[in-house]
C-alpha cells in the first residue's frame, strides 16, 4: 500500500516550518541586541547631564577634586609620621633567640709539654635573650632591662653534660653627655607639625570650596548669558524680518536694514 502526500499539505508545512524558524531567529537577535542595548542604555542614562545643587557641587569637589586628594594624602602622611614619633616613646620591647644551634668544628689546644694539637667540638646551644628600653625624652639617654639564658651541651663524647648560664636581670643606662637631645625636641616639635598639617589641610579645603562656588556661580552666569543671546537672536531676526518688508515697502532706508542685520549677526558671533 503506497501512501501519498498532497502537495498543498507539504507546501504549508514547509511554510509552517519557515515561519517557525524565522520567529526563532528573530527572538534571538531580539534576546543579543537586547543584552548588548542594556548596557547602552544604563550607560546612556548614567552619562546624562543631571542638575546639581551648590551643597552638591562642594560636597564632590572635596572627595574628588585633585586638590582635595592631594591635601588628604598629605595629612595622612603628617598623622602617620606623628604616630611613628609617639611610638619612639613608648617601651620597645625585643625578644632575640636561637633554636638551636648546632656546630662541629676542630680547634686547636695547646697541651702539658707545649705541644698543639687538635680537639674536635661537637656541641649543640641554644639562646634566648629578652630585653625592654625606653627612651628618656627628658634627659635624652635610653633606659634598658636584660635577662638572657644560654645551654650548651656538648655531643660526641662518652659523659653528656649539659650547663646552663642565666643572667636574671641587667639594668643599663646609656646616657650621652655633649650631644643635643633630640628626643626632647622633637616632642616639643611633632605636635606642632601635626598641628600645622591639620591647619593646611582645613585651609586647602576651603580653598576647594571657594573654587567650587566661584565655578558654580560662574557657569550660572555663562548660562544666563547664553539664554539672553538667543533671546537677542531670536528678537533682532524678528526685526529684521520686519525691516525687510518695510524696506519692500520703501518705508525705511537701505542704511537701517543693513544696521539691523548687523545686529543680527553680532549674537550669532557671541
Amino acid at each position: 500500500m503506497t501512501s501519498c502526500i498532497n502537495s498543498s499539505t507539504f507546501k504549508s508545512s514547509t511554510l509552517q516550518l519557515i515561519n517557525y524558524s524565522t520567529l526563532q531567529l528573530s527572538a534571538m537577535k531580539l534576546f543579543f541586541l537586547s543584552i548588548f542595548l542594556i548596557p547602552l542604555s544604563v550607560n546612556s542614562q548614567a552619562l546624562m547631564p543631571r542638575p546639581i545643587t551648590l551643597n552638591e557641587a562642594i560636597t564632590l569637589a572635596r572627595k574628588q577634586s585633585v586638590d582635595a586628594a592631594s591635601a588628604r594624602s598629605e595629612l595622612k602622611a603628617a598623622y602617620w609620621n606623628y604616630r611613628s614619633f609617639r611610638a619612639t616613646l613608648l617601651p620597645e620591647v625585643n625578644l632575640e633567640a636561637t633554636l638551636p644551634s648546632y656546630r662541629k668544628n676542630y680547634n686547636v689546644y695547646q697541651q702539658d709539654d707545649g705541644s698543639h694539637t687538635y680537639v674536635r667540638n661537637n656541641y649543640l646551644t641554644l639562646h634566648g635573650n629578652l630585653s625592654v628600653s625606653q627612651n628618656l625624652w627628658l634627659t635624652g639617654g635610653t633606659l634598658s632591662l636584660n635577662s638572657s639564658l644560654d645551654y650548651l651541651t656538648q655531643l660526641g663524647t662518652s659523659h653528656h653534660r649539659q650547663q646552663f648560664m642565666s643572667v636574671p636581670l641587667v639594668l643599663t643606662l646609656n646616657q650621652p653627655l655633649f650631644s643635643v637631645n633630640a628626643t626632647k625636641w622633637n616632642r616639643r616639635i611633632e605636635p606642632v607639625r601635626y598641628r600645622e598639617a591639620q591647619a593646611r589641610f582645613l585651609t586647602a579645603t576651603e580653598e576647594v570650596t571657594m573654587k567650587t562656588i566661584e565655578y558654580y556661580f560662574n557657569l550660572l552666569l555663562a548660562r544666563e548669558n547664553v539664554s539672553i543671546a538667543k533671546l537677542n537672536l531670536e528678537n533682532a531676526e524678528k526685526l529684521q524680518l520686519a525691516a525687510e518688508t518695510k524696506r519692500s515697502m520703501g518705508k525705511i532706508s537701505e542704511n537701517d536694514l543693513l544696521q539691523l542685520r548687523l545686529n543680527v549677526l553680532k549674537p550669532a558671533l557671541r
